[in-house]
């Protein structure tokens, strides 16, 4: 800000406050949140104000904050966000992924099934309007998770009827192979589609009772690893349902 003023022009800004005048001599003093402004002319008129509180310097908040769990999972990507700020009034959350929140600790999900990494940011706000912030990177993994039963009954009712191993997450699905072996070695079924499962047929016919083998083999989603599986004993029980 600046004006005039009688004879005198000065600047002030929230530090500094000088006169430009070539009969004056002027001294600008600071003591914590007092300020005084003395002004000399000629060595004979001294003129001396005290202004007190005029300069307030309000402390910045200062941000921070945790998450859980590290690392998350594509299978299950719910975060739990830790707000460990302080001289924080309000809060603003960006989660890397275009959602937001105004939460203290807010707990957000992030796409399931995706694997990356997500710059979540925390801007916190005083009552002054003083502002923090703190980013951290929340890594989301692939974690290869899937099961299957333990036996299966192929017999016509609505029950177990068809073995597959059911595929959650971690896995590339166009690179995927179930497999079926009889006592023998011998490959009866075989998909490369994980929706695809065995009904207990070879050949177009019922197979009989009896203890089969299986595999599993995929690459996993999120890098060029490969995941395989061979389980020696997959017992199979064929009954005719009763009339």
């Amino acid at each position: 800000m600046s004006k005039i003023l009688s004879n005198y022009f000065y600047v002030f800004t929230i530090f500094t406050l000088s006169f430009f005048d070539l009969s004056a001599q002027c001294a600008w003093t600071m003591v914590s949140t007092e300020s005084s402004l003395t002004v000399t002319s000629e060595d004979i008129c001294t003129v001396t104000v005290l202004i007190e509180d005029l300069i307030c310097v309000d402390p910045n908040p200062v941000a921070d904050f945790s998450f859980s769990p590290m690392p998350a999972y594509s299978h299950d990507p719910l975060v739990t966000f830790t707000n460990n700020s302080t001289l924080n009034h309000s809060n603003s959350w960006f989660f890397g992924d275009d959602e937001v929140s105004d939460l203290e600790s807010p707990k957000h999900e992030y796409p399931e099934g995706e694997v990356g990494s997500y710059l979540a940011e925390l801007k916190v706000y005083t009552q002054e309007g003083c502002s923090g912030t703190a980013r951290l990177i929340v890594p989301v993994n692939g974690q290869t998770v899937f099961y299957g039963t333990n036996s299966f009954t192929p017999n016509g009712d609505e029950f177990n009827n068809v073995f597959i191993p059911v595929m959650i997450t971690g896995f590339d699905p166009s690179d995927y192979e179930f497999r079926i072996y009889n006592r023998w070695g011998e490959m009866i079924f075989v998909a490369k589609d994980h929706r695809i499962g065995w009904d207990g047929t070879y050949q177009g016919k019922v197979i009989q009772d009896g203890t089969y083998s299986w595999t599993i083999d995929f690459k996993h989603v999120s890098n060029d690893g490969r995941f395989f599986l061979e389980q020696e004993a997959l017992p199979c029980f064929v009954r005719k349902k009763s009339l």
